[in-house]
C-alpha cells in the first residue's frame, strides 16, 4: 500500500454560495486536501471541530487511498468501485438535484422529499458560506 504525502492545493476556494462550497468541497477531497476541505466548514464548538477533522480526514484518507489504487490497477481491475465522496458529494448536491433556501445567515440544501431537519446545514462567515457541522451533531 503507498501513502501519499500532502495532498495536492486545490484551485482558489468558492464560498459565494452554499452550492459553490459544496463544489469547493468535493474539489478538495478529490485533490486530497484535507486544509481545503477544513475550509469548507465552520465549527465553534470542540465537538464540532474534533468531528469535522475526523470526518475530513477519513474522506481525503480514502480519497489518497483510491488515488493509490488507481495508479496501481487498470481501470478493468478497479471497475465497479464507488466513485470518491468528492464525486459523489458533487453530484448528489448539483444544481439540478438540489433546492437552495438562504434565511439571513442560515442556508440548507434540500434534495427532493428532505426537511431542514435532514438536509446538509449553512452559515455566512464573514460573507462566504460555510458547512455548518453543529447543526448536525
Amino acid at each position: 500500500i503507498v501513502f501519499l504525502g500532502a495532498g495536492v492545493a486545490t484551485q482558489p476556494a468558492r464560498y459565494r454560495t452554499p452550492i459553490e462550497t459544496i463544489k469547493t468541497l468535493g474539489d478538495a477531497i478529490k485533490a486530497g486536501d484535507l486544509e481545503g476541505a477544513e475550509a469548507c466548514y465552520v465549527e465553534s464548538t470542540d465537538l464540532g471541530k474534533q468531528f469535522a477533522h475526523a470526518y475530513l480526514r477519513s474522506a481525503v484518507t480514502a480519497q489518497r487511498l483510491d488515488m493509490a489504487m488507481q495508479s496501481h490497477f487498470s481501470a478493468a481491475d478497479l471497475k465497479g468501485m464507488r466513485p470518491s465522496l468528492g464525486e459523489q458529494l458533487k453530484e448528489s448536491y448539483s444544481e439540478a438535484k438540489v433546492k437552495e433556501q438562504i434565511e439571513g445567515d442560515a442556508a440548507w440544501l434540500l434534495r427532493p422529499g428532505q426537511t431542514r431537519e435532514q438536509a446538509l446545514c449553512f452559515r455566512r462567515v464573514k460573507g462566504d458560506w460555510k458547512v455548518d457541522v453543529e447543526k448536525r451533531l
